[in-house]
Parts: C-alpha cells; structure tokens; sequence
C-alpha cells in the first residue's frame, strides 16, 4: 500500500489550489464515471476518495499525495466530473473555469486519465474535454474505459473500437489506450 497523504481543495477559487508538490496526473470524466473508485484502487485505500452512487459527490479538486516506493512522489488529482449532477447551473459554471484554468495554467500537470464509460461511450463532453487537451502541446491524455463488464466477452472488443474511434484516436495509436475495468 503505497502512502498517501490528501489534500483537498474546497473552494471554486484558483487562487487557493494548493502550490504544486510533484508531477500531477488528473483524473477527469463524467459525474459517476469511476474516478474516484480507480482511486482508491489504484492506492489500495478504501474509501480515501469519496464514492456514491449519486452524481457530483465530487464538488472540488482534490489531491493525493503517493509515494512511490523507489521511484518519485506523485499526486493523483481528483477532478469533478461533468455532465448529470444535482447542482445549479451557476456552480457547474464555476466547475467549469476552475477546471479548465487548472487543465491549461498547472505547470506541473504531466498526464490527464479521462474515464469512460462502456455503456454511454464518448460524448459531447469527453470529445470537448479531449480537442480541449490537445491544446496543451505535449501532454499524454489517457482513455480509461471503465463499465466493460457489462457487456458480454465477445461484445467488449467492438465496444471499444467504437471508443477509440469516436476519441478521434488514429490508427496504431491505441497502445496509447489503456482499460481499466471490474472495479466499479
């Protein structure tokens, strides 16, 4: 179990996310995608992110503090997620430009990881979050698929060339694709 210490920001403010520690690699999707349930899988910590079943439980940025053993300390960021979730237009707003101040200004943001589920697919809001990383000159933007379990075996393969083709992801370029999956 790797350490982890977390820091979380309760604010709509920029100007209070915490200085930067270490390389950061975020994690963004839509409102009860599983990012917060790949957290806690990938520290081997029950609980350390907040998880429901109800929508934009996440309602500010947080950040976790790993330590690598042998290698550099990390920190995974926890986005909000966008589309469906119980809250008023004006504070899905002020997400939304702390979001992305946060996406393009953050010096040391070295990776984004955006989950997507199976079921729903690449829509409006993963195909914007993506042309809108792809400004940011150099950095890695991951696919996570997250929900293939619920399709059979043999309808996993084709649900997820559907994926990678509908996230404009070239041909031979899916090695750059990752899955997670059975977590959720």
């Amino acid at each position: 179990q790797p350490p982890c210490r977390l820091r979380s920001v309760f604010t709509q403010k920029h100007e209070q996310i915490p200085a930067p520690t270490g390389p950061e690699i975020a994690f963004a999707g839509r409102s009860n995608a599983g990012k917060s349930s790949l957290l806690n899988m990938m520290l081997a910590r029950k609980g350390l992110a907040r998880t429901s079943r109800t929508p934009g439980c996440t309602r500010q940025i947080n950040f976790f503090d790993v330590g690598v053993a042998g290698g550099p300390n990390l920190v995974f960021v926890d986005l909000p997620g966008y589309g469906y979730a119980k809250v008023s237009k004006v504070e899905s707003r002020d997400w939304k430009k702390l979001l992305e101040r946060y996406l393009q200004e953050r010096p040391t943001l070295e990776a984004v990881v955006i989950l997507v589920d199976a079921r729903r697919g690449v829509e409006e809001e993963e195909r914007g979050l993506i042309d809108f990383l792809r400004l940011r000159d150099g950095l890695p933007v991951f696919l996570a698929v997250t929900k293939l379990d619920k399709f059979s075996k043999s309808d996993q393969k084709p649900r997820l060339k559907a994926i990678e083709k509908d996230a404009g992801v070239e041909p031979g370029q899916s090695r750059k694709v990752r899955y997670f999956d059975g977590w959720v």
